[in-house]
């Protein structure tokens, strides 16, 4: 299956002048089907270089086949997308 992701910053206050990129262009997942429902099965990065709130980044699955069957969160200590079983 391949999925589509779009990567997402938000202006809170101030300028947000540089828009978030991969340092990847296209990733690679492969899940075992041992893999658990609900488990982080994967990571990406992306990194925007703003500061503070405006270097927040957002992930967002926007293949509905992938929305179904992933959920992507970002962890906020390392800005990175976490990648996890839905079903």
């Amino acid at each position: 299956m391949h999925c589509g992701l779009t990567l997402s910053s938000t202006n809170h206050i101030g300028i947000n002048t540089k828009a978030p990129h991969m340092n990847i262009e296209n990733y690679q997942l492969y899940v075992p089907e041992s893999a658990q429902v609900g488990k982080p099965v994967g990571k990406i990065k992306a990194n925007d270089e703003d500061l503070g709130v405006n270097a927040d980044i957002k992930y967002t699955i926007i293949n509905s086949e992938g929305a179904n069957t992933f959920t992507i969160s970002t962890d906020r200590d390392t800005r990175e997308g976490v990648i996890g079983l839905k079903k």
